[in-house]
């Protein structure tokens, strides 16, 4: 009796097995790729906001220092309200220097918003005043960073952000909230 030869492993009975494997390995591969994009963007996220509260916080101490030198050169006085505080401040300031240059969130018009004091000499309390404050809502998150009279700088999260500068009074006696109070 004549036995039929053994099938050899021919390139056509192997290629439906290889194009398995490759499209199982790319399926496990954009998994695992995939996976190491949704555990990393968080923490990405985390590190960019946490460099913008740098860079503002960091912005805001030089804005205070060269507030505060304009004050002791002119006899205690800040700028007056709707003064442009970028040319009256420009002195105090390295040349080419990026303090005012924030990138903005999209639909955001101002990033700081000046609080106009008068007289450093006549505030009761300078550091509970505040005298520059970011925009509410920047950067899609509560709370800010506020610059006090006295040169101090805070951050304040979430309501007692809102309930500081929806409540700022001048040392005249009246509100100041040129934000949108809520």
């Amino acid at each position: 009796m004549d036995t039929p030869p053994p099938a050899r492993d021919s390139a056509a009975n192997r290629l439906p097995f290889i194009i398995a494997v490759v499209v199982g390995g790319f399926l496990l591969l954009s998994l695992v790729i995939g996976l190491c994009a949704g555990l990393l963007l968080p923490a990405l996220n985390s590190a960019r906001n946490s460099a913008r509260l740098t860079k503002s916080m960091s912005n805001l101490v030089q804005i205070g220092i060269a507030l505060q030198r304009y004050s002791a050169d002119n006899a205690g006085e800040f700028p007056e309200n709707g003064a442009d505080l970028r040319a009256r401040l420009a002195r105090y300031f390295d040349p080419g220097s990026d303090v005012w240059d924030i990138p903005r969130p999209a639909g955001v018009d101002r990033v700081y918003y000046y609080v106009p004091l008068g007289n450093a000499g006549a505030l009761k309390n300078p550091s509970a005043q505040p005298l520059m404050y970011e925009a509410p809502g920047l950067w899609r998150r509560e709370g800010g960073t506020i610059l006090y009279a006295d040169g101090s700088i805070r951050h304040t999260d979430g309501l007692a952000y809102r309930s500081i500068i929806d409540g700022i009074t001048l040392p005249d006696g009246t509100s100041w909230t040129p934000h949108k109070p809520k």
